[in-house]
């Protein structure tokens, strides 16, 4: 039986808006779960003068107070700086760490940046189901 709906849990960490200014998303607790997947959504930046640029990373955190940006190594997939000659759209990085809190951070850079973003962690493989 095809069931996902029952085995995924998304909470999202940066609120659809449009942006100026870097972003810390809110904090999620992956507790419950053995899998976590961040979706990044990436659209409309402005790219007027070339030197904008949107970065989207994932950090990770023990205690929910100090975070470190994910190493390449705990990621399955990567996050890919958005420039102004890059296309626009969705990226995902799985999670493979064993930190408990994750959150999506989006820095913002360039003489006159603003972007339409939103992030989410997906969780998946719930210790009990259904996850939600």
């Amino acid at each position: 039986m095809r069931d996902i709906q029952n085995n995924i849990h998304p909470i999202q960490t940066i609120k659809p808006s449009s942006y100026t200014a870097t972003q810390n998303g809110d904090t999620v607790d992956i507790r419950g779960f053995s899998a976590a997947v961040v979706l990044f959504y990436l659209w409309v930046g402005d790219f007027v003068n070339t030197d904008e640029v949107y970065t989207p990373k994932l950090q990770s955190s023990d205690d929910a107070s100090t975070w470190t940006d994910v190493p390449a190594q705990e990621l399955e997939g990567s996050l890919m700086a958005v420039s102004a000659f890059a296309g626009e759209g969705i990226q995902s990085a799985g999670y493979k760490g064993t930190s408990r809190y994750l959150r999506g951070v989006l820095t913002i850079a360039g003489t006159t940046p603003s972007i339409l973003s939103t992030a989410t962690v997906i969780l998946g493989q719930p210790h009990q189901a259904p996850a939600a």
